[in-house]
């Protein structure tokens, strides 16, 4: 499965299948390489993969991407831009 807030027109990632693969459903695929999730606004460069991946890499780091932000802002969290938590 995929994950879009805005019915399909914008592709956030591609979920994991647990089934398949092993790991968590609701995290993002990542069996086979850590590009695989084709999550948005992650860091360019080498050894960067999504930190919300159901599997990590020896030698990457995980970083928190637009797609995992605008997933929580999806699920019903708050987002402040000084990182305190909203009432």
């Amino acid at each position: 499965g995929y994950f879009s807030n805005n019915d399909g027109v914008t592709h956030l990632g591609t979920f994991n299948n647990a089934s398949l693969h092993g790991g968590d459903v609701a995290d993002w695929a990542s069996s086979t390489s850590p590009t695989q999730s084709n999550t948005l606004g992650l860091a360019s460069g080498t050894h960067v993969f999504d930190a919300f991946d159901a599997f990590a890499f020896p030698g990457y780091n995980g970083d928190l991407s637009q797609s995992d932000i605008l997933e929580l802002a999806a699920l019903g969290y708050k987002l402040t831009p000084t990182g305190v938590a909203a009432a």
